[in-house]
Parts: C-alpha cells; sequence; structure tokens
C-alpha cells in the first residue's frame, strides 16, 4: 500500500508517492532560493492518494520565518508572512507543480514553518478564523471546472517546523481535518431474490451544521451555528454505501441521523445513542434493511456503528477509489 509524502527542499518541493523516482536536486544559482513543487506521481487518478493528484489540483502553502538567530518561531498571520496563501497548480502531463506567483526564502540562513492544505482557497481574510462550508449536495458530480461535492467539502492539513533552507528533505505529512460518514444499507428478511438490489435507495445526513470556522495555524475546524433543516445529500457508493464529509461535531440522543429514501418513501434513522463525528475518523453505520408482510413497508435496525481512521474514499475523479495515509 503506497503512501502518500510530501516534501520541501530549498530548490524545490516535492509531492510524490513513496514508489515514485525521486528528482535530482539543485540549489539555484544567486542569494534567492525559490519554493518550487516539482514531483513525479505514479498512476494519477484521484487527488491525495495512493496515486497521487490529478491536472489542475491545487493547494495552498504558508511559509513563516523564525527570528532571533532561529530560536524564536514566527506566528502564522493573514499577509505578511513569507509566503502568503501560495496556490500551486498540478501539471499532470509534466508531473510537476507550478506555483501562481513566484515565492521564496528569506535567505539562506533564515528556517521557516511550512503550512500546506488542500483543496486550495482563494479567499482567506483571517487564518485563524476562516469561514467554510462543506456541501450540501455532495453526491454532485465534479465538472471540468468544479470538484465533485463530495471532494469540495474535504479538508486536509499539514505542518512542518523549523525547516532549514538547505538541499535538504523535509517531510509534511496532510491529514483529513473534517470527519467522514458511511451509510451501508444491508439486505435483510422479506426479499424476493435480487429485489433489495433494485429498490431506489438515497440518504440525507440530518442536524449537522454544515459551516465551521478553520485555524490554518492549528488545521483546527470548529463547527459553527445549528445544524440546517436540509441536511446533507450523501455520495453513493458501490456495495450499497453512502458517504458525507462532515464538520466535526455531535449529535444528541434519539435524534434523527438519516432520512433514507427507499423507493420514493422516506424513512427516519436515530440512535439513542450520542453520535459523535471526530475529526480525522470515519464513523460507519451498518443499518439492515427487512421487508415486512404483507404491508411491504420496510423496517431499519442498526446492525453495528464503527469508528475507524479514514483511509478510502470512492466516486471521485471518475469513480476511482481514493485512499489517504496519514504518515
Amino acid at each position: 500500500m503506497k503512501k502518500l509524502k510530501l516534501f520541501l527542499a530549498t530548490a524545490s518541493i516535492v509531492l510524490l508517492a513513496s514508489c515514485a523516482k525521486e528528482p535530482d536536486f539543485e540549489l539555484p544559482s544567486g542569494s534567492r532560493i525559490p519554493m518550487n513543487i516539482d514531483g513525479s506521481i505514479n498512476q494519477v487518478h484521484t487527488k491525495a492518494t495512493a496515486q497521487g493528484f490529478v491536472d489542475k489540483d491545487a493547494v495552498g502553502l504558508f511559509a513563516v520565518n523564525y527570528t532571533s538567530n532561529n530560536t524564536m518561531a514566527g506566528t502564522l498571520l493573514s499577509i505578511g508572512n513569507q509566503a502568503d496563501n501560495v496556490k500551486y497548480v498540478f501539471d499532470e502531463p509534466n508531473q510537476k507543480w507550478t506555483p501562481m506567483r513566484s515565492v521564496y526564502y528569506k535567505d539562506v540562513n533564515t528556517n521557516v514553518d511550512i503550512y500546506l492544505y488542500y483543496p486550495y482557497q482563494a479567499d482567506i481574510s483571517d487564518v485563524n478564523e476562516s469561514n467554510f462550508e462543506v456541501k450540501k449536495d455532495q453526491s454532485a458530480a465534479a465538472t471540468a471546472t468544479a470538484l465533485s461535492g463530495y471532494e469540495a467539502s474535504d479538508f486536509l492539513w499539514g505542518k512542518v517546523e523549523n525547516v532549514t533552507p538547505t538541499e535538504s528533505k523535509v517531510r509534511i505529512p496532510l491529514s483529513h481535518r473534517l470527519a467522514a460518514v458511511q451509510v451501508t444499507l444491508t439486505e435483510g428478511t422479506g426479499f424476493e431474490s435480487g429485489e433489495f438490489e433494485s429498490i431506489s435507495k438515497s440518504v440525507i445526513l440530518t442536524n449537522t451544521t454544515r459551516k465551521a470556522k478553520l485555524d490554518f495555524a492549528t488545521g483546527t475546524a470548529t463547527a459553527l451555528g445549528q445544524p440546517q433543516a436540509d441536511g446533507i445529500v450523501m455520495c453513493p457508493q458501490e456495495g450499497g454505501e453512502f458517504r458525507a464529509i462532515v464538520i466535526p461535531q455531535s449529535v444528541p440522543v434519539n435524534t434523527q441521523l438519516f432520512a433514507i429514501t427507499l423507493d420514493g418513501i422516506s424513512y427516519s434513522f436515530k440512535q439513542a445513542a450520542v453520535t459523535s463525528y471526530q475529526a480525522g475518523k470515519q464513523t460507519n453505520i451498518e443499518i439492515t434493511l427487512n421487508k415486512k408482510t404483507p404491508s411491504g413497508d420496510y423496517e431499519l435496525t442498526l446492525g453495528s456503528t464503527t469508528i475507524v481512521d479514514w483511509t478510502e474514499d470512492r466516486n471521485t475523479h471518475g469513480g476511482e477509489a481514493r485512499q489517504y495515509f496519514v504518515v
């Protein structure tokens, strides 16, 4: 299994899969050392995956200088850092990252802290309290100019400290800072052969707020406001699974978690326990559907609930599985 790795060097920042060939590095002539991204990624299908990133994917980078002869870390500011939210765009045909504007280390003697996040956001007015909202319709497909609803709801973040401007590489792990929810609808009793698969199914995640404040200095997402009444349309997967990305938060006991529509009829699902959606974790909920006779109504029962590491996403960038690895 491959792992996503991100490296920073004086000549370049390299975003690679672990099996990719690493390029050679040379310090540029002169005293200014650019922060350029250049990498080789094998089997590029989806972003931030075992395979890598796709063409036109973009990350944002901040760099903050140390002071007092590199004994004191600087504070990430909304503006005025060594690098302020520099956008890097992936050039898939040439397997390299291109900054949208030039950015350099201050000099060869000044260390920096590096902050990296994905996907890139153009408007960050306050790095400590930036408005963010996951998408309402996370089943919406990607277009030529926009990410899918599910992918646009994600937030990956990483930081490395006290980076020395040398040819040495610095590994920057990226990790999920929001939470994932997966609902699996499984066949129970009362169905004829093949009947369960033919039922139209959709799931809306309810009673969570889609809004948050992001702190780019810590990678923390703080839930903001009350839940929206229209919820989140979950992204359908294979095998009766549905996924959504949510802001880390908890849903009280006996509060509706999902509105599940089966053949046009909506069913409410609750749990007799607090449901906690944790940053960087995936909450898996299995629900068994039984068909009652002679009414034909459906009965929903809880199979299991588990909280696991967030490791894989599907139905993104053309349906390929997307895997994240926290180094």
